[in-house]
């Protein structure tokens, strides 16, 4: 007989191993067995069992505990270790179980939702388990779908993994009997696939992005941020590289916030302002082409019109260019280009141009002392 146990709660490897060897020793009890001889590939806990080392852990020696009260049922019981390599019918059931993949028929399938063992309270005691899903009877049919959900409704903790509703709702289409959660869990549910068991997000380019635990995507975080090749990244940059490399989890920002926040090393090393305190410093408004540079570009390939040159006006504050352009280089033009400046944006506080003749002549500078501009000079560039 084949039994595989869905585990709906966080555990480690260990703990998982314990809790397949207590449920399996409870269905052996109830099937009458008296001799039994069990074999696995984890030699701690082997070892532990047979009392060939001792628990440290608290976890650990509630569960050594509770077979070792389970074992009295039994008139001989014995655990062997055997390499990973012969074991790995049970193995395969385990993956199964662990990925959500469908089972085949001949597989008895039970789902556990807290574990077998209570050692906060009561230092390892050994209740029941909920639903061991037992039945004598192989199933006569296969079921299209083996991630049959229990009827009863899972413990308020097991709830905290945000990941159950969404599974709830694309395995068999259930939804919270409170509508606004229900229009949440159907709205996210969009965007979520489902592939070998496992629940995936698709990205917006299209990327699947794997669903982990909120204690995996912690556990994920910290080892980015000060991990061995961590660098104590920001809580966006963190929550980017973790994104990146296909995990998804929907609290991943303020985890990565609270991590920042908690870090000794951020906040010993953090930016500090040293700068005391005073008034803020206004920058003087200024009109457009207070300050400006005049020059002459060309001369260029004749254009319809004859034109040949350009006069090229530069507001030195905001770097705005005016041009027009021009058929003779007399001082006349530069001064009409001029005038229509003032037109546009109001009289110049200084004109900067080099030494030649157009902004040299009588005109120009009769121009600027009557609207009272200062013209200073600049050398020639000279390639």
């Amino acid at each position: 007989m084949r039994y595989a146990i869905r585990l709906h709660f966080p555990t480690s490897n260990n703990v998982a191993e314990y809790e397949a060897l207590v449920n399996g020793l409870h269905i052996a009890t109830e099937l009458g067995i008296k001799w039994l001889d069990v074999r696995g590939d984890s030699r701690l806990i082997i070892d532990q069992v047979m009392k060939e080392s001792s628990c440290h852990d608290p976890k650990m020696d509630a569960y050594c505990k509770v077979v070792r009260r389970l074992e009295e049922k039994f008139d001989g019981l014995e655990l062997n270790h055997v390499l990973r390599k012969y074991n790995e019918a049970t193995d395969a059931l385990a993956k199964m179980a662990s990925e959500w993949a469908t089972v085949p028929p001949d597989v008895f399938v039970s789902d556990l939702y807290k574990p077998s063992i209570d050692y906060k309270e009561d230092g390892g005691s050994d209740p029941p388990p909920t639903n061991l899903g037992l039945d004598l009877e192989p199933p006569t049919a296969p079921e299209p779908e083996a991630m049959d959900i229990e009827s009863e409704a899972p413990a308020r903790d097991d709830l905290s993994n945000w990941r159950y509703p969404l599974l709830q709702r694309l395995i068999d289409g259930t939804l919270p009997p409170d509508q606004a959660e229900a229009r949440r869990i159907a709205r996210h549910a969009k965007a979520l696939v489902l592939l070998d068991g496992e629940m995936y997000k698709r990205s917006p380019s299209g990327i699947l992005m794997h669903c982990i635990t909120h204690q995996e995507g912690i556990k994920l975080l910290e080892e980015i941020h000060s991990g061995a090749c961590g660098h104590h990244a920001a809580p966006r940059t963190l929550v980017g590289n973790s994104f990146r490399q296909g995990f998804y989890w929907p609290t991943a920002v303020a985890d990565a916030t609270q991590i920042v926040w908690t870090c000794e090393g951020c906040q010993f090393y953090a930016r500090q302002i040293h700068l005391q305190a005073q008034a803020l410093q206004t920058i003087p408004i200024t009109w457009p082409f207070a300050v400006c540079g005049l020059d002459l570009v060309g001369p260029l390939q004749k254009a319809l019109g004859g034109f040949t040159h350009l006069l090229l006006a530069i507001d030195k504050f905001s770097k705005r260019i005016e041009v027009q352009p021009i058929t003779r280089i007399k001082a006349e033009q530069a001064v009409l280009f001029c005038t229509d400046i003032i037109h546009r944006f109001g009289v110049p506080n200084s004109i900067i141009t080099d030494n030649g003749t157009q902004f040299t002549g009588q005109k120009f500078l009769e121009f600027c002392d009557r609207h009272h501009i200062q013209k200073s000079g600049s050398k020639s560039y000279q390639p």
